[in-house]
């Protein structure tokens, strides 16, 4: 059950992101990239950008509404990534105490950009125009050309 509701946040949190302009990001390379990294996800951001761009005052009221309860969820849920040489992935999930394992695939394409592919039991949804970007120190989430920048990774030490 609690595998079903985290999953179905961060699926719901995939989806409600907005996208911001690109600027300044720079390709990714192995070297840069292999370790551990921790995802981060500001959903209160997320949730203040789609009530302002909600005309619908009902719908406003829904988002606000739902705020604080996405919020508690989502401090309860942390993802690690393991980039691994020759593409191995090893995706870390912990929600609500409870810990998971599973492992996927990843690879950078001719344009630099990070393509992450996930086994089938892994729920973190990247679609086909998805890919990860450096930004500065931090690997951003990118959705059709642009940056969202509610999702990110951060290099654990």
């Amino acid at each position: 059950m609690k595998r079903i509701c985290s999953t179905a946040i961060i699926t719901l949190l995939f989806v409600a992101m907005y996208p911001s302009p690109v600027f300044s990001q720079q390709s990714v390379t192995e070297k840069k990239l292999l370790g551990t990294w921790k995802m981060v996800i500001d959903v209160e951001e997320a949730l203040d950008e789609a009530s302002e761009e909600e005309d619908d005052l009902f719908a406003k009221i829904i988002i606000q509404g739902v705020s604080g309860l996405v919020e508690g969820i989502i401090e309860n849920i942390d993802i690690y990534f393991e980039f691994k040489p020759e593409g191995e992935l090893t995706i870390y999930v912990n929600a609500f105490n409870e810990d998971e394992q599973e492992d996927g695939s990843w690879y950078i394409n001719k344009r630099g950009e990070l393509i992450i592919e996930s086994s089938d039991n892994v729920r973190i949804n990247m679609d086909n125009n998805d890919y990860w970007m450096f930004d500065g120190d931090l690997l951003v989430s990118m959705e059709n050309g642009q940056i969202d920048d509610n999702v990110y990774l951060v290099r654990m030490e």
